[in-house]
């Protein structure tokens, strides 16, 4: 298979899905950096003109967004989240951490049914933007993976992990769904209505 980032194939029976990073972390960076410099002025290490003259009650209400601005842009800039599948034992960990794992869970991919394409429509400000879903049995254990504004790249990625699970693909909008099986991911959806192969679901 070919890699679809942030989805990379690392062996025959291993997905990892890394997320984290790029401009969010650069957003974060900058952030940070505000963070340190209020707090530093905040205690008078760095003398600022007029920096006080922002904050209603001085140093308190400097120190207290200094604070805020330093732990939101750190985590924005460090905060990493690994996912790796692994279908030779059947498990799906998840790992988050500050660029290096501090957290793990572990669940069975026996949790998941199918491979979800879900439209999240958006208003007169956003676009509507397509989410790749692993989909559990249970429904309140569904794992969100991927998004895109972009249906194109959505629907790639969402076919990688759902031929590579052996698992049907399902996307629609309107009330009925259609289910596309592993074996048929490589066929254009035109071709198998051509065949009578589209088969459709009623949407929970």
């Amino acid at each position: 298979m070919k890699d679809l980032l942030p989805f990379k194939q690392v062996s025959h029976h291993c997905v990892e899905v890394r997320q984290g990073g790029g401009i969010i972390s650069l957003g974060g960076i900058l952030l940070f950096g505000a963070g340190v410099l209020v707090t530093l002025a905040a205690v008078g290490i760095v003398p600022l003109e007029n920096l006080e003259e922002m904050f209603y009650d001085g140093w308190p209400s400097m120190l207290l967004t200094g604070a805020i601005c330093f732990a939101v842009g750190g985590c924005l800039a460090f905060g990493r989240e690994w996912t790796t599948i692994d279908v030779s034992c059947g498990s799906l960990t998840r790992q988050w951490g500050l660029l290096i794992p501090m957290k793990t869970t572990n669940r069975s991919l026996r949790t998941y049914h199918s491979v979800v394409i879900r439209l999240d429509p958006g208003d007169s400000d956003t676009r509507d933007m397509f989410s790749v879903v692993l989909k559990s049995r249970s429904g309140s254990n569904d794992l969100m993976l991927y998004y895109s504004n972009k249906y194109g790249e959505a629907r790639a990625r969402a076919a990688f992990l759902a031929k590579f699970l052996r698992l049907p693909l399902k996307e629609g909008g309107t009330g009925e769904e259609s289910v596309t099986l592993p074996d048929e991911l490589e066929d254009s959806f035109q071709d198998r209505i051509g065949r009578g192969e589209v088969r459709h679901e009623k949407m929970a």
